[in-house]
């Protein structure tokens, strides 16, 4: 989630997902040496993670869109793995989440 003082965000946030063949191996907030490690980084807005979680988007429209930008790693082979994001994003969607008080 990049930073957006206005939506009450004052710092990038990231979250790892060690993800193996449609299992989430682990899940927790990233480190900076997380973040160079990985081989995908998606970035967006906390509004467009907001409308993601809701519902009100589907992940790959809003790639597709622009709202969710492919900012490490290679989108031809992550584009195999779509139906892997949408499973994802539903599941995430069962965890409790609090947005920033700006996103509410």
């Amino acid at each position: 989630m990049e930073r957006d003082p206005s939506a009450g965000v004052s710092e990038d946030r990231s979250v790892y997902l060690d993800l193996w063949h449609g299992e989430c191996r682990e899940a927790r907030a990233a480190t900076p040496e997380d973040v160079e490690s990985v081989p995908y980084v998606i970035s967006a807005d906390p509004y467009s993670w907001k409308q993601i979680f809701d519902r009100e988007v589907e992940p790959l429209t809003a790639m597709m869109r622009g709202r969710l930008r492919l900012v490490k790693g290679n989108l031809s082979t992550l584009s195999a793995y779509v139906m892997a994001a949408k499973y994802l994003v539903e599941s995430s969607l069962e965890v409790e989440t609090d947005f920033p008080e700006g996103l509410q």
